[in-house]
């Protein structure tokens, strides 16, 4: 069975609804528009939307739960991130930025890439992208001539950046001027970051359920799965083997310089984020509210973790810890040997966004009151919160010491907490 576009799209705008009448009492008391204040601790109860329990797995015996909840309230002052640089776009930042240390790139809503100065947010060049009227599946297309959607984050290699649009198109350009390299039509819309791989191959999810393995260089076909389902997620590659999931639960481990299926596993779905992978076990997070551990060599389940809400995110792994957000606005961390838990913590919104680590043990996430959370990933204690009082449109991007958030207001900052 294979799920239309636009039920996806009003899935996830349903979630972002829900989330936004909860957080609408935050977001009228929150700092003048561009700007990063500190916000108050919130001792409330955990949000109430969302309450579905009834899909969840049972939890794994294996798991063996540890009711250690983190504490609500912090005696510790909140630390108040602190806008470096602040650039406004043509329109809402549609995915993830991505930066190394030299570039940093966005791309809106509207299909336009822009290459920034990650120093101080000054545009160096951007880029329309617009969309091909003729194009076989896998092959070059024609020159573009029409407007095209971006829902997918950019992905970069040392001289490309990588662009797949939801008009079906993966596209490469040189970093260093937005010179577009090669173009490729794929089977559908591509709603996922492509994936540059170490051996030189980039894959593509698209929502036809194909998984396409393109020469990086080239954009030529290697090699295509068809997992005759929905893909809405990012894949995952170690240096053998490539992980895809689709929507409705399927796990696809694939050789990753034939293509060839190595192994299938069925969690409960919706699947709509990332894996994780790590040395021994595959990490899945899932839309029934539900992390699970499966083995890398045959697909076996290892444990399972359920927070009751769903999980739209991708996991982290910090040491021996795996921590995820769910739409309810708990923030869990397990043990990654057996899933059992080891905190908790209630931030009172949704996460629609995967956490990202800033140095050695912060934790930062947007929710969806507009904030950016530092979190102290040992015990999961608030350590700060920037509220902005427009809606965070994008998951925040972390790169050394600083953090790059794309707001519904069309600006793109570039943060950092005091040291």
């Amino acid at each position: 069975m294979t799920y239309p576009r636009w039920a996806f799209k009003f899935l996830i705008m349903g979630f972002m609804a829900l989330g936004a009448i909860q957080a609408q009492g935050d977001a009228q008391a929150a700092a003048p528009t561009d700007s990063l204040t500190a916000a108050p601790v919130d001792s409330g109860a955990r949000g109430s939307f969302w309450r579905r329990r009834a899909a969840v797995p049972a939890p794994d015996k294996k798991a063996a739960p540890v009711a250690k909840k983190a504490d609500k309230k912090s005696s510790q002052p909140l630390a108040a991130g602190k806008i470096v640089w602040q650039t406004r776009l043509d329109g809402p930042v549609a995915a993830e930025p991505v930066a190394d240390a030299d570039s940093l790139f966005a791309l809106s809503q509207a299909g336009v890439l822009y290459s920034l100065d990650p120093r101080d947010g000054r545009i160096l060049w951007q880029k329309t992208l617009k969309a091909s009227t003729e194009a076989s599946q896998g092959e070059p297309t024609a020159p573009p001539d029409r407007e095209a959607g971006a829902q997918a984050a950019p992905a970069l290699s040392a001289d490309h950046v990588f662009v797949a649009l939801a008009s079906g198109e993966a596209i490469a350009l040189e970093k260093a001027n937005g010179r577009e390299r090669w173009r490729v039509q794929l089977g559908g819309p591509v709603t996922a970051a492509p994936l540059p791989c170490e051996n030189g191959l980039l894959l593509v999810a698209d929502q036809s359920g194909a998984l396409s393995a393109l020469n990086a260089q080239t954009g030529e076909l290697r090699w295509r799965y068809d997992a005759q389902r929905l893909l809405n997620a990012s894949p995952v590659a170690g240096k053998t083997a490539a992980y895809a999931v689709d929507f409705e639960g399927g796990v696809t481990a694939l050789n990753l310089e034939t293509g060839e299926t190595l192994w299938k596993s069925e969690v409960e779905g919706p699947l709509t984020a990332a894996p994780i992978l790590t040395p021994d076990v595959l990490l899945v997070s899932s839309g029934v509210g539900a992390l699970f551990a499966l083995d890398v060599k045959d697909g076996e389940r290892r444990w399972s973790y359920t927070s009751g809400s769903p999980m739209l995110g991708s996991p982290i792994v910090v040491g021996r810890d795996v921590m995820v957000g769910d739409i309810n606005g708990a923030v869990g961390c397990v043990a990654l040997e057996s899933g059992s838990r080891v905190w908790q913590r209630d931030l009172n919104a949704a996460i629609f966004s995967p956490l990202r680590l800033m140095g050695k043990s912060t934790l930062v996430t947007g929710d969806g009151a507009g904030r950016v959370v530092a979190l102290n990933s040992h015990d999961g204690r608030r350590m700060g919160e920037a509220a902005l009082r427009s809606v965070i449109a994008a998951p925040v991007a972390v790169h050394g010491a600083r953090m790059f958030v794309g707001a519904q207001n069309a600006t793109l900052s570039a943060v950092e907490w005091p040291k």
